[in-house]
């Protein structure tokens, strides 16, 4: 809408600029405005010099302009650039093997560099299994992880611990030596999430699957 309003006022100045010389030839040939006894060609010179000027500021407001557009157009291509190009992590439990893991995943296009761990929670129950040896290699590890790449811990937790909402795992997050990532992770949620990590076994059974059949049917 802003757009349109702003296009229809440059279209009225620009009709307005280029009727300039027929309305100084309206001028210079009225008689009640000009008297005989003035010289026209005095007028047109003003007139021409005018015009001039309007046209050196009409340059210079598009220029500004122009630049104006430039400038918003480089600043977008660099946000979008910083936004393709800012490494990104995220942080969640699965269970796998009867154990809960934390894992971390690079869900950026680039490189997590220099990933350090420091444990801000843990539940101060004295029946909660976390072992405080795991604590301490958390907060000492330092790693990478490539574009779409996931790394595990395991956090020795079973997951059929006798867990509560009230019992999470908090952690924050440090990479590529400017990032900062914080997050609150609950156990409970974890006992029933699977891990990817049984991808390849799944794969393995779904292909087994019709070699079984084939065994059972040529039994019969």
């Amino acid at each position: 809408m802003k757009e349109n309003i702003r296009l229809c006022i440059e279209l009225c100045l620009l009709a307005l600029f280029l009727s300039l010389p027929l309305w100084a030839k309206y001028i210079t040939d009225n008689p009640l405005i000009f008297p005989p006894e003035d010289d026209p060609l005095d007028w047109l010179q003003f007139f021409a010099t005018y015009l001039g000027a309007i046209a050196s500021f009409g340059m210079i407001f598009y220029t500004a302009r122009s630049l104006n557009n430039n400038k918003r157009q480089l600043a977008e291509m660099k946000r979008q650039w910083d936004e393709e190009h800012k490494p990104e992590i995220i942080a969640y439990m699965v269970a796998h093997e009867n154990f809960l893991h934390l894992c971390i995943k690079n869900i950026s296009a680039v490189p997590v560099k220099n990933i350090r761990i420091s444990v801000t929670h843990i539940s101060d129950r004295e029946d909660f299994p976390f072992n405080k040896e795991i604590v301490g290699k958390i907060n000492t590890a330092m790693f990478s992880i490539e574009p779409g790449g996931c790394r595990y811990i395991n956090t020795y937790v079973f997951v059929t611990t006798n867990v509560t909402i009230e019992d999470y795992l908090g952690l924050r997050f440090t990479y590529n030596d400017e990032y900062e990532y914080c997050v609150d992770l609950p156990f409970q949620v974890a006992t029933f999430v699977t891990s990817d990590l049984n991808e390849g076994q799944i794969r393995r059974d779904i292909h087994q699957i019709p070699i079984e059949l084939n065994k059972i049917a040529n039994k019969h």
